[in-house]
């Protein structure tokens, strides 16, 4: 499941953003993916993308009808599958577990709004608050932080330390049930040491960094459990002047 889970965060994000070439590789991919044969591939991305679009909010409505034009027929096939199923008369059972899908949703995505706001104003407790004791991140090139104590000083105090005017800015989330994904960029400059969860350390090079990321966050009561982060290394590094060849 989460392979189609993933494709389709990004795809409402690409949706959302209205980057209409990235939505049709997105539609594209579904598309192979979805005639490739694979059982079990097959009803991820069919579950993910369809029930949760078709049967969505209206955000989600906007996103399916970006797509839509770019499907292939065994997606446009499920697509109009699940419509008339949307569209038949429901109980009320139904009803109430798609409305408390859509509340765990909409109050996880204010956890994670609440998170980034603390984090912009650098107010380390306030977005320490917002965790749980046991909290893990992970993030390329096999970082990862357990627990609280150690997010707030690898992660908080490191990364404001190397850059104390970093942000992210150009938000995009999208929430599903428990989890939220963020897409945006990491604007900075390092002015500081910057040392990594494993306790490698790039002194400052006074340069500005601006990267796309992607986080994935999921919310437990309230509260972020879980934060797995994707980034391009190779174009942080760049950034710095950290790669060979490359100059500025």
């Amino acid at each position: 499941m989460y392979f189609g889970d993933d494709l389709t965060r990004i795809a409402r994000s690409a949706a959302a953003s209205g980057d209409v070439a990235l939505v049709e590789r997105l539609a594209q991919g579904l598309e192979t993916v979805a005639a490739s044969g694979d059982p079990d591939t097959e009803n991820a991305v069919a579950v993910s993308f369809v029930e949760h679009l078709v049967l969505g909010d209206a955000a989600d409505l906007t996103a399916l009808e970006m797509l839509k034009p770019f499907l292939g027929p065994v997606m446009t096939a499920e697509v109009k599958s699940y419509e008339r199923y949307r569209d038949r008369p429901t109980g009320g059972r139904s009803t109430d577990r798609r409305r408390k899908r859509r509340q765990a949703a909409s109050e996880a995505k204010k956890t994670l709004e609440q998170a980034i706001d603390r984090w912009n104003a650098a107010d380390r407790e306030g977005w320490a608050a917002l965790y749980t004791d046991d909290v893990v991140y992970e993030a390329p090139g096999g970082s990862r932080i357990s627990g609280l104590a150690e997010l707030k000083q690898k992660y908080f105090d490191a990364l404001l330390t190397a850059a104390p005017d970093r942000e992210s800015s150009d938000v995009i989330l999208f929430a599903e049930d428990d989890h939220v994904v963020e897409q945006a960029r990491y604007i900075g400059t390092h002015t500081g040491t910057w040392r990594s969860p494993e306790g490698a350390e790039v002194p400052a090079t006074g340069r500005k960094l601006d990267f796309p990321f992607i986080g994935i966050f999921k919310v437990d009561n309230g509260k972020i459990s879980h934060i797995r982060i994707y980034y391009d290394q190779v174009e942080v590094f760049t950034q710095l002047g950290l790669m060979p060849g490359v100059h500025g």
